[in-house]
């Protein structure tokens, strides 16, 4: 959780930094990095083990779709992400690649000054990013795709 603290401390001072576009940028990909590269003990003992225990048996099959409750859209990036490498680190870290592409998208279309994204990136990332991305993993991209349509 140190690692955590940094990087929340980064967000916040960088909105007073003289440099605030580098804080915002190193923030950003220091989030992804930690994040992308979790072990499974930072998110429940329930949740991360059952997505990697469903990534880990993953037939593709309606009755494993039905059975689990995992939707389409999530067995099917695991599919393809099993397919590449059937590892569930490597899927982990397209799972928060993407999460993070869709938030980088969320973030330009609200047109903030880099001191008001570094303040938005820490508000975020001690309110929500351990919950959505370690927790919920299927919640966390609509949460964002949905951010982004009400943003159009």
């Amino acid at each position: 959780m140190l690692i955590y603290l940094i990087i929340a401390s980064v967000c916040y001072l960088g909105a007073w930094s003289k440099a605030p576009k580098k804080a915002y940028q190193l923030s950003f990909f220091a989030m992804w990095f930690f994040m992308a590269f979790r072990g499974l003990d930072l998110s429940s003992k329930v949740d991360g083990f059952y997505y990697h225990d469903f990534f880990n048996i993953l037939s593709y099959t309606l009755t494993v779709q039905a059975k689990t409750g995992f939707g389409w859209g999530f067995g099917l990036l695991s599919a393809v992400c099993k397919t590449i490498c059937p590892r569930f680190e490597f899927f982990q870290v397209v799972f928060t690649a993407l999460l993070f592409v869709l938030l980088a998208m969320v973030m330009r279309e609200l047109h903030l000054s880099y001191q008001e994204k570094c303040l938005f990136l820490f508000f975020y990332m001690t309110q929500q990013m351990l919950w959505y991305f370690c927790n919920l993993l299927r919640q966390a991209p609509a949460n964002l795709i949905v951010w982004y349509v009400m943003l159009h």
